[in-house]
């Protein structure tokens, strides 16, 4: 009760998301709902779209699939507040908990602290690595979602990594960021459809397509005959 799940297609967007999932939550958002959760169509190195949405991104990795190579990939260190290894009862959880730990240690510059240095001295095991910038250190959870264990330590989680992100003004400073890149998004997607569909850009390709197949013309010389028109207010 009090929960509604929407599946939407991606219909070819970029980004691991559909391109009105940004107005749904705003829909889900004005009608009152505390939590809205984002589910992307999977993570490689170019699904990324949701770091620009959420507050919070949460990577959930499972083990024997390789995920920790995937985790590697460009971006994901990056993006995701919370890491969560999923079926953490399954062999291999550990082992991807600890690879986890250690990328996240390289990235913060603290993997080796127990390894002495070329000079001698050595960071006393205790001691606290340095938190994120912005105070927030990346959490990596286990999980075994089928069996409800791990689900009340992710939602604190959540919650305290809101409360940081609040707290330091990073909350919103990623909000504006979200706003900036949404309203050029939008712009672009307007002005795409009124390029094609109200100047007769698509007439003048018809015209020049045989010339661009032919080399005669090359498509970035039809770009700028179209681009220089429309800025002299001539009609195409």
């Amino acid at each position: 009760e009090g929960v509604f799940i929407r599946s939407m297609a991606t219909r070819g967007s970029l980004g691991g998301l559909a391109t009105a999932t940004r107005e749904v939550c705003d829909v889900l958002d004005a009608g009152g709902f505390d939590r809205i959760l984002v589910e992307t169509v999977g993570v490689g190195q170019s699904e990324l779209a949701v770091s620009g949405m959420a507050d919070t991104s949460v990577l959930v990795l499972v083990p024997e699939s390789g995920d920790g190579i995937q985790a590697l990939k460009s971006g994901l260190m990056e993006i995701a507040d919370i890491f969560v290894v999923n079926k953490a009862d399954r062999p291999g959880a550990d082992r991807l908990r600890q690879e986890i730990e250690v990328m996240l240690g390289i990235r913060q510059g603290h993997a080796f602290r127990h390894i002495p240095a070329h000079h001698g001295g050595l960071t006393p095991p205790d001691a606290s690595p340095p938190p994120e910038s912005g105070g927030w250190r990346p959490p990596v959870l286990g999980l075994v979602a089928t069996k409800g264990e791990g689900i009340d330590s992710l939602l604190e989680e959540i919650d305290a990594h809101y409360r940081s992100i609040e707290l330091t003004g990073s909350l919103m400073d990623r909000r504006r960021s979200r706003a900036r890149g949404r309203a050029r998004e939008v712009l672009e997607r307007a002005t795409l459809q009124w390029l094609w569909s109200e100047t007769g850009a698509e007439r003048v390709l018809e015209e020049r397509l045989d010339d661009i197949v032919a080399g005669r013309v090359s498509p970035y010389d039809f770009a700028e005959e179209v681009i220089q028109s429309l800025k002299q207010g001539t009609r195409l």
